[in-house]
């Protein structure tokens, strides 16, 4: 998009006023006096070399110092930049002007980054009509930019728990954006209503993908340790309520050996169906030979109940991810030993499980 040609003057005023003043040349008046008197104003026919002033003394322009300068033949107020204004010598700017021309240059640089983006992508290589409309439309072009904003943040987005499951997610929008250039905005042409329809809804799309996956980076921490630390899990068929992310209380009734349950892992937020979920792990010692880790989720009015993942294995970690079908899906990574080994020797084999979360369930996804 070009700027008007007021826009281009105050363009050009701006940036050959802040360049410094050069001086001009000495030798140059010397050698050749009726260019110096033609830059400043005295009245000189180039192809004769008559002027209305003697000049070198004789007047007749037959001067063997003349020599014929093409660029001269345009006026002053067509010079290009490579002549800046100077400042007559002994002389200095005020400071309204300098003020005037910081004004002028910030104005121009602005307008330029505005006329710069008039679509996401580079106008003088519009490979189709529809590019070509974007370009020649300002309404459309501003749709383009803010399309390519919200794609481009849920892109280059780092979530908390970057995983798998991110990564996938990033390949496939990449693929769904791909297709919707092709087979909707393409076929869209030069028709700016279906143009500006498309753009709107897939606008609306991104958006609502980015508030969800962007609040699963930015809520990670603060969100999960207020929630899952304090919720009431089911393990076993048996309601269990953490306090500050632990639970000790009698093996049973009468008993001295205590039952511990501890929260050892926790993803970020997501939200799903409008509301927050956690996914989380939990480590169950019942107080006789074993250490058993669960997965679960927390949310309000409670989560799914507890799976189990092994007997004392080692956690690594969890994370909760929306399912391109709307739902959730849970990632667990944790270490375990070959079948058959002894407890005693150390779990060393990575293991990695998905759960998807049908129904207030978790149902592990296998294959």
């Amino acid at each position: 998009m070009r700027p008007s040609v007021s826009g281009e003057f105050v363009a050009a005023a701006a940036f050959t006023m802040a360049t410094p003043p050069r001086q001009a040349k000495p030798s140059r008046r010397r050698q050749c006096r009726r260019c110096y008197r033609y830059r400043h104003g005295i009245d000189i026919d180039i192809d004769s070399g008559n002027s209305n002033s003697n000049g070198n003394g004789n007047g007749n322009g037959n001067s063997s110092r003349h020599r014929y300068h093409p660029h001269l033949r345009r006026t002053p107020y067509e010079r290009s930049s490579n002549y800046p204004l100077e400042v007559p010598q002994g002389g200095s700017m005020s400071t309204n002007m300098k003020r005037l021309m910081t004004a002028a240059l910030g104005a121009a640089l602005a307008f330029g980054a505005l006329s710069a983006r008039a679509a996401s992508f580079d106008c003088a290589h519009a490979a189709n009509a529809a590019e070509r409309a974007i370009c020649g439309t300002p309404a459309l072009g501003e749709l383009d930019v803010r399309m390519a904003a919200y794609y481009e943040m849920l892109q280059n987005a780092r979530p908390a728990d970057e995983g798998m499951a991110y990564r996938e997610f990033r390949d496939a929008l990449r693929d769904e954006q791909q297709r919707w250039r092709q087979r909707t905005r393409d076929a869209c042409g030069a028709r700016i209503d279906c143009l500006t329809n498309a753009y709107t809804a897939r606008i609306a799309a991104l958006r609502g993908v980015a508030a969800e996956r962007l609040v699963l980076r930015m809520t990670g921490g603060s969100a999960a340790s207020a929630g899952a630390a304090d919720a009431t899990y089911a393990i076993e068929g048996e309601s269990i309520t953490l306090a500050n992310g632990e639970s000790v209380r009698p093996a049973a009734p009468g008993s001295a050996m205590k039952r511990v349950t501890t929260l050892v892992a926790r993803s970020a937020v997501a939200t799903i169906a409008g509301r927050p979920v956690e996914a989380v792990l939990l480590s169950d010692d019942p107080g006789g030979s074993g250490r058993f880790l669960y997965v679960a989720t927390a949310q309000p009015g409670g989560g799914a109940p507890a799976v189990l993942l092994g007997d004392r294995v080692k956690p690594v970690s969890v994370s909760i991810e929306r399912a391109a079908t709307g739902g959730a899906v849970v990632v667990v990574e944790y270490l375990d030993r070959p079948e058959g080994a002894p407890f005693a020797q150390a779990p060393t084999i990575k293991i990695v499980r998905r759960f998807a979360l049908e129904q207030g369930r978790l149902v592990e996804q296998r294959g």
